[in-house]
């Protein structure tokens, strides 16, 4: 099979460009080779791979940015992901598409799923919902995968940035958000169900479908683990408000997604979220290119201290 990524320098586009070659042809596509906002950079560069698979995980994903240049975010979250399908089209591949929680309003007390009414309360999570329609309308069979608070070795996230502030040893510990919830979800997990995904019958799976690991964790928590990992038991980690840390961009309070469509499916095996967090410090200590790209000091074998 022959699989097409865009936005293959991102997280996710690296894991799954890491994962893929072992089991199929790849051809990642960062910005520069094909950029979703031009449909021309686009044709040139998918038509001569003529992939059987594109996975679109390009996206303008700077949540503040968004919200204060909305014209960039649907420049590319929507009118983008509307060239891939149009491309897709012409070349007759299957396309996944990937999308967002913030296409929810966060005012939920369960996990979202697939079926629930979308109501996003800023600009990127509106950008992206007006791409996940844009790209149904073009191509019906697209596979549009709905995913949340992801972090992995390559690149700056979340679980890298509070490493990053434990490394500094604040003598009054960290303080942060406890009151936004959602399912860290670490990159090489989603991209292995991805390539599954990818590798069943288009039949099987098209529409919307919710990806994300197991379980749920306030911010707060998330750090709190981390460290744990990390073996920094000793930085302590304080509940926040979001109104202390005022953003741009407003985030759902709620928006763990369900994976409903994979439950029905027998087909839900993601793993619980901490353990991606083992498995991200376990990188983090053995990977020098790893360590290197995120300027962190983790001792090897400091996992011995998180939860399994």
């Amino acid at each position: 099979m022959k699989v097409s990524i865009l936005g293959a320098g991102g997280m996710l586009g690296q894991a799954l460009e890491s994962l893929l070659t072992a089991r199929h042809l790849a051809q990642p596509l960062r910005h520069a080779q094909a950029d979703v906002a031009d449909p021309e950079s686009l044709r040139a560069a998918l038509t001569p791979f003529g992939p059987d698979v594109i996975i679109n995980c390009a996206a303008a994903t700077d949540v503040d940015r968004c919200e204060t240049d909305p014209e960039w975010a649907y420049r590319v979250n929507a009118d983008g992901a509307r060239n891939v399908a149009a491309i897709a089209a012409e070349l007759g591949a299957r396309l996944i598409h990937l999308s967002t929680d913030f296409v929810f309003s966060g005012e939920a007390d369960a996990p979202y799923p697939e079926e629930a009414p979308t109501a996003p309360i800023n600009v990127y999570g509106a950008s992206k919902l007006a791409g996940e329609e844009a790209v149904l309308e073009r191509l019906p069979g697209t596979l549009v995968v709905r995913t949340q608070w992801l972090y992995g070795p390559a690149g700056g996230n979340f679980a890298a940035l509070m490493l990053r502030l434990a490394s500094r040893r604040p003598p009054g510990g960290l303080r942060v958000v406890d009151d936004q919830t959602g399912a860290p979800t670490y990159t090489p997990h989603l991209a292995r169900k991805l390539i599954w995904l990818a590798e069943q019958p288009a039949e099987r799976f098209a529409g919307r479908l919710h990806v994300n690991n197991a379980g749920s964790a306030t911010r707060r928590e998330w750090a709190a683990e981390v460290l744990r990992a990390a073996g920094w038991q000793g930085v302590a980690v304080h509940p926040a408000s979001s109104a202390e840390f005022p953003t741009p961009a407003r985030r759902p309070r709620y928006s763990v997604l369900r994976r409903g469509v994979l439950e029905r499916a027998g087909a839900d095996d993601m793993p619980p979220w901490p353990a991606g967090v083992v498995e991200y410090i376990r990188v983090l200590a053995t990977d020098n290119e790893s360590r290197s790209l995120l300027n962190l000091c983790v001792r090897p074998g400091a996992t011995s201290g998180a939860k399994q």
